[in-house]
């Protein structure tokens, strides 16, 4: 074998890897994305923002103009709590982390009231 057909083989071969390894990525993404669905389309289902997830590389946050659940990165947490964007927290220290206490706290929000 020449130098040329040496390397046109490693090419086919690196080429049909890069092919596996994105069809792999590919069905795993979308297993991960059946299981987790967006906040807004969870809302639009029925749950109410206690009973919204996030996919696992992301945490739930709370609107501050509205409390609609948000998934953010860890690292945009500390620079949306400073411009005001979320909420530090829903509850008080020692509440009762429930819908009901929720109901309680927020009589005006509308997204929260949907459930009461």
């Amino acid at each position: 074998m020449n130098i040329t057909h040496k390397l046109s083989l490693a090419t086919i071969i690196i080429i049909i890897a890069s092919v596996s390894i994105l069809v792999y990525v590919d069905s795993a993404y979308a297993d991960r994305e059946r299981e987790f669905v967006t906040p807004l389309k969870a809302l639009n289902k029925g749950a109410n923002i206690l009973e919204v997830a996030c996919d696992p590389w992301f945490i739930k946050e709370y609107k501050s103009s509205n409390l609609m659940p948000i998934c953010i990165k860890e690292e945009s947490k500390e620079p949306l709590l400073e411009r005001g964007f979320i909420k530090l927290r829903i509850f008080l220290p020692g509440d009762e982390q429930t819908h009901e206490t929720l109901c309680l706290s927020y009589p005006d929000v509308e997204l929260v009231q949907r459930h009461c």
